[in-house]
């Protein structure tokens, strides 16, 4: 019979899942402590920038009687001001005292004054703090390259929660000590506790983190796969015919169209056609969906305004719905600011226990080397 441990696990397999714990962490706790120290300070990031850019993010009226700008206008300002620019989107104003996004083929971003179309600004993806932060996060500033990194590291972050639940568990009649720090023994033991308690507080919201964010990552293979475990029939392609001659309707009149179709919930983006071929796409919040931006879609014909295809994401199918919850659960926008705050103290758990564990790894390999080197004959 093999040798059991306190945690009634077998010695040869503990020390194998050890290993593979202690030397996976050692091998992506930077790249985890940095996603996750980013990802903290990301949870606030639309009142930490609004903050920081009060001027370009904030726009007063007029006067009292003041209201905003119809998109369509907006739109022709952005095209008279900016005739170089492609528009790829609009993102209206949510709230009042808010700005026009108006996101541009390339990258570049224009916010324009909501009562007036003028341009109070622009940027780039990474030129300033919280757009450095999100690329760095996300991308690791390198593109398609470090997505897939964060990606993978994501994937060994449920390993290392994995092992680190086996290696913890104490047994039935343990489980009270599991949760215990030894405040008053050495510092090491104090180490070695807070690195256990505080990792198993942390590994299953962590855990929910790294799955949605590998899910966001590797979107088009989850996506396919979902659509196939569930039996959900996939997103149609909606085209349209090209009319000779004929010029798109207004943005005005799309969005009314939009509303007639979808009514309720708030605008969160609008797409133009960007070709003859392409329809143009309203994004919607309706009240009681989960996803900050909404992911309720109504595609409408630019020429006709006729709706093409349109998606309740309330009524939607287990397919999309599943799929529609990686976003807010990955950054937690579920459930206000208290969920919000937990987010942001969860995301720095990674730096701490990779401190914690290399202060383990350390007195554990290297200060018992170290002495036995300094007691050999001639150190």
């Amino acid at each position: 019979m093999p040798r059991r441990t306190s945690g009634d696990l077998p010695v040869k397999l503990r020390r194998f899942l050890f290993h593979v714990h202690l030397y996976t962490g050692l091998l992506v706790g930077l790249l985890l402590s940095l996603t996750g120290i980013t990802g903290s300070v990301l949870v606030f990031s639309h009142e930490l920038d609004a903050l920081l850019y009060p001027k370009l993010l904030h726009a007063r009226p007029p006067g009292a009687t003041a209201t905003p700008l119809p998109p369509q206008a907006i739109l022709d300002a952005v095209r008279k001001n900016h005739p170089e620019a492609g528009v790829s989107y609009l993102l209206p104003p949510q709230e009042a005292g808010e700005v026009y996004d108006v996101r541009l083929k390339g990258g570049r971003r224009l916010f324009l004054d909501p009562f007036t179309g003028n341009t109070l600004g622009q940027r780039t993806a990474t030129d300033h703090p919280i757009g450095f932060l999100f690329s760095l996060h996300t991308e690791l500033l390198s593109g398609e390259t470090g997505e897939k990194v964060v990606g993978v590291g994501g994937l060994l972050l449920i390993l290392l929660g994995v092992t680190g639940i086996v290696l913890w568990w104490p047994g039935k009649k343990g489980v009270r000590q599991g949760f215990t720090v030894q405040w008053r023994a050495s510092w090491k033991r104090v180490n070695f506790d807070l690195h256990r308690v505080s990792g198993i507080i942390a590994v299953f919201l962590l855990t929910l983190i790294a799955l949605t964010g590998a899910a966001l990552v590797w979107g088009a293979e989850v996506t396919d796969w979902t659509y196939r475990l569930t039996g959900t029939p996939p997103r149609p392609k909606v085209s349209v015919s090209p009319r000779s001659g004929a010029e798109p309707l207004s943005l005005d009149l799309l969005l009314t169209r939009a509303e007639a179709a979808l009514p309720g919930g708030v605008v969160t983006r609008i797409v133009p056609a960007a070709k003859p071929t392409a329809a143009a796409v309203v994004r919607k919040r309706l009240p009681g969906d989960l996803h900050p931006n909404g992911m309720s879609f109504i595609h409408l014909d630019p020429y006709s305004g006729e709706v093409l295809y349109q998606e309740n994401a309330l009524q939607a199918t287990l397919g999309p719905q599943l799929l529609n919850l990686r976003f807010p659960l990955h950054a937690g926008s579920i459930g206000g600011w208290p969920v919000r705050v937990l987010y942001a103290l969860a995301g720095l758990t990674p730096a701490f226990l990779f401190v914690t564990g290399c202060l383990m790894w350390w007195n554990r390999y290297w200060v018992p080397r170290r002495r036995r080197a300094a007691r050999r004959p001639g150190a």
